[in-house]
């Protein structure tokens, strides 16, 4: 993951701003292209750009049928050839699995944001990347 230049942050279910503000990380802390995808939609296009160890960073759902439907796209992404990395609060036999606590459906997102910002973290100080000043990071607004 520290090697590629582009990673996904995917979730399905109703807390996709998580994977939106979240990518945001992984650009300002890694200095690595990182795109948020609902990922019921990665089976239209964004599946393409899944090759030989293409990392896929999946929140897993708190719904029980978008469950399904992630856990099912993971192994499409795993026959690709993609390694996906699970956010989940279950028991996991995932290759990087990372497990939250189970809590109430409307703290999972705290629950799951923890963990990302984290790996965008670790992702930027194994990149060598300034994490307090990030490279064009402007923190202010000018009319």
């Amino acid at each position: 993951m520290i090697s590629c230049s582009i990673i996904l942050v995917g979730l399905m279910g109703g807390i996709f701003g998580l994977a939106c503000k979240k990518s945001a990380s992984g650009k300002e802390a890694a200095d690595l292209q990182a795109e948020d995808i609902e990922t019921g939609e990665s089976r239209h296009g964004p599946i393409t750009l899944v090759s030989n160890g293409y990392p896929i960073v999946m929140i897993n759902p708190y719904e029980e049928d978008a469950k399904a439907a992630s856990t099912k796209i993971a192994e499409l992404i795993k026959d690709y050839g993609g390694e996906v990395v699970k956010i989940t609060s279950e028991k996991d036999q995932a290759r990087h699995a990372i497990q939250i606590p189970s809590t109430i459906k409307y703290l999972s997102p705290i629950a799951s944001a923890v963990p990302l910002q984290l790996l965008a973290y670790c992702l930027g100080v194994a990149r060598k990347q300034p994490i307090d000043k990030p490279r064009a990071l402007v923190k202010a607004i000018t009319a």
